[in-house]
């Protein structure tokens, strides 16, 4: 007995007489064995991982987001008096570097970035955590006096 195979069942995008075995995790095409790869666990279409692949200078925006997170932390002695420096230097790294990553996850941008963007965020954290630190010194300092 042979076995057939309705009409609706997914096919292959490149190979439109062969059923798809997976969805690629960016586009949603339906991919083939032969047509899919596995990047970071995932499947992608060849499209997809020549895009996300591909050789490229990480972007200026997360090279401003870790210059300013850089920058604050250097000016982190300073914050006692000017606590608002690591709010606006933090602050501002760490929207740029939450918008590379978001760019980065969806294809727009290079991988290449995703490291810088990833400490871009933690020094942000780290200047808005020494904000918070100051601003309770402030208050115990202000409350003891």
């Amino acid at each position: 007995m042979t076995q057939t195979t309705p009409s609706t069942a997914a096919r292959c995008s490149s190979h439109p007489d062969i059923l798809a075995v997976a969805t690629c995790a960016r586009c949603g095409g339906f991919s083939c064995g032969e047509c899919l790869d596995l990047l970071e666990e995932q499947p992608h279409c060849g499209a997809c991982v020549a895009v996300l692949t591909r050789e490229e200078a990480p972007s200026r925006g997360v090279g401003v987001a870790r210059k300013l997170g850089v920058l604050g932390m250097m000016l982190i002695p300073c914050s006692i008096v000017i606590p608002v420096l690591p709010l606006v230097l933090g602050g501002t790294s760490l929207v740029l570097a939450k918008q590379e990553l978001g760019r980065i996850q969806r294809g727009e941008r290079s991988r290449a970035g995703l490291e810088l963007a990833r400490e871009a965020q933690a020094m942000a954290w780290l200047n808005l955590g020494v904000l918070a630190a100051s601003l309770v010194l402030w208050a115990v300092l202000v409350v003891a006096s």
